[in-house]
């Protein structure tokens, strides 16, 4: 039953690791969102509030917002070199603190249409990629095989939430405080998830076998 596979899910969070994992699932989905709901907004007001037409405004934040993507696309596969080498909860660190440089940026940024705007757009990019992929890699590692569907739907159900309170909360600062609030926002959501994982790497980051999965997760039922 639906109900007892979500509690096994949530059971499996006394893991720090698992627990880890569905945290980050929130926070890279709001990352997701953030950059696909705001970043063109906010180039096309700043283009449009700087004479530019609508038309020159949108085709502007099309551009900076292609770079994110083709850089994204470009870094997964080194972000897979960084997951496949580190510890994984190492290897989330490092996506976290890049991710947290990325947003963080672009709160420095009074004016978007600006050339710092092409850096902001490639770290932006880097830590966007990183912080999902990382994210799903420790959940992958950590899931033991026999309920391993149970706990990547509550790790995708954070991810939910995470795109639900990103976007709620993320149109609350764009129009009551600035822009950049919602990147801003999400750099402090991962710049305190990097401090949750350092802290997860030091007393207790080493992976498990799987054998002590399976025996952990059949303490948890």
């Amino acid at each position: 039953p639906v109900i007892e596979k979500f509690k096994i899910g949530i059971a499996a969070g006394r893991n720090p690791r698992v627990a880890l994992a569905y945290i980050a699932a929130g926070v890279s989905r709001g990352d997701l969102t953030v950059v696909s709901t705001f970043f063109s907004l906010w180039l096309v007001q700043a283009g449009i509030a700087n004479g530019y037409t609508a038309a020159e405004a949108l085709a502007e934040g099309g551009k900076f917002f292609g770079i994110v993507q083709i850089v994204a696309l470009l870094w997964a596969p080194c972000a897979g070199i960084i997951i496949d080498k580190f510890n994984r909860v190492t290897a989330l660190c490092i996506a976290m603190g890049l991710a947290a440089v990325g947003y963080l940026s672009l709160g420095a940024i009074a004016d978007p249409t600006q050339n710092i705007m092409y850096l902001a757009a490639i770290i932006l990019g880097m830590g966007e990629v990183n912080a999902v992929l990382a994210s799903q890699a420790l959940i992958a590692q950590e899931a033991p095989k026999q309920h391993r569907g149970a706990i990547i739907g509550v790790f995708g159900l954070f991810g939910a939430l995470g795109i639900l309170v990103a976007a709620k909360f993320g149109g609350y600062l764009f129009d009551v405080w600035m822009p950049a609030g919602p990147f801003v926002m999400m750099g402090i959501a991962n710049a305190m998830l990097l401090c949750i994982a350092l802290f997860v790497r030091y007393v207790a980051g080493t992976p498990v076998s799987e054998a002590q999965r399976f025996e952990a997760s059949e303490q948890t039922q």
